[in-house]
């Protein structure tokens, strides 16, 4: 079992702060930490994914309302795809123009990103960059 500090703490004289994995010998009483969220418990033989998911659990999707000019509906979203919109609301314009141009591929984080970001341009590249990939899948579906 390993412990990884959720907020800056002190643990057996040395100070730990958040993501940092501190030694179980140091921990005198991990289930009070743990239910007071100080640390998070990993347990042995559950390695953790790059994307932040545990091996073996399975991905949690949620339903979000998006409001367009034609009323709402929901769209089934993933936490990595959450964290890719994030992530591009965070970049400049430019800068974020350009990643959606090279690098977005998920037609739910262009809707995301169309209906939630109030700049133009993203709006415009999202729309673009949808249109390309329904126009690639059509003619997949052609061939």
């Amino acid at each position: 079992m390993r412990f990884v500090a959720n907020k800056p703490c002190n643990m057996g004289g040395k100070r730990y702060f958040i993501g940092e994995e501190i030694p179980p010998d140091e921990i005198l009483d991990p289930a009070a930490l743990e239910k007071m969220g100080i640390i998070h418990v990993i347990h042995d033989g559950i390695r953790k994914e790059s994307n932040g998911r545990e091996e073996g659990m399975p991905e949690v999707t949620f339903s979000i309302q998006i409001m367009k000019e034609d009323g709402m509906f929901e769209i089934g979203v993933t936490e990595a795809q959450i964290r890719e919109v994030i992530k591009t609301m965070q970049m400049g314009t430019r800068d974020a123009v350009a990643h959606i141009r090279d690098a977005v591929t998920d037609d739910t984080v262009l809707i995301i990103l169309d209906a939630a970001d109030s700049r133009v341009q993203i709006k415009k590249e999202a729309e673009a960059k949808a249109k390309e990939i329904a126009g690639a899948e059509e003619s997949k579906g052609d061939a």
